[in-house]
């Protein structure tokens, strides 16, 4: 019976003692620009005004699972948050090129429960005032993101999510 057990685990790569924990979804959302407290809602795109200036402030909100019997303590996921260009001029888009990496450590995740993460500091404004005097302008922003691989872990899955900007006039 002990054979036939290990023979399972070792055939499925069953791990009890791996963190499991999957990135379900990442979300886009939006508040009050300017205000140290503001509640977020969902958001499709990122708006700018005619002048170049974010219209609210943006978080992204990642929601993950523990896919595990125990709870998970000190996660660390990394993500970097790409630009996709645009000439002006020319209409050529450029591929996304990076321009933030970091990353975001959880509390504990509860075993077989979900739980949203936020990234706050995307740094838009900065990247818009920074592009305002070329020729291009930011056409949408992607965001990959993955779990810190531990040496019980058997694969990582990075997951990535793109968002369009919108200039509203």
């Amino acid at each position: 019976m002990k054979k036939i057990l290990f023979t399972l685990i070792f055939l499925f790569q069953i791990n009890a003692f791996s963190q499991e924990v999957k990135i379900l979804s990442v979300d886009l959302e939006y508040g009050k620009a300017g205000k140290t407290y503001s509640k977020y809602q969902k958001a499709d795109d990122i708006k700018i005004d005619k002048n170049g200036k974010l219209t609210y402030s943006y978080r992204f909100k990642v929601i993950v699972k523990n896919l595990s019997s125990k709870a998970i303590e000190a996660v660390v996921f990394r993500y970097a948050i790409y630009l996709n260009l645009r000439n002006i001029n020319t209409d050529e888009r450029i591929s996304y090129i990076p321009y933030a990496a970091d990353d975001i450590r959880t509390s504990k995740i509860p075993a077989n429960r979900e739980k949203a993460i936020y990234i706050y500091n995307l740094d838009l404004q900065e990247q818009l005032r920074r592009i305002k005097n070329s020729n291009f302008e930011i056409n949408s922003i992607r965001l990959d993101i993955a779990k810190e691989p531990k040496k019980e872990d058997f694969k990582i899955e990075i997951s990535s999510y793109t968002f369009d900007i919108k200039v509203i006039k």
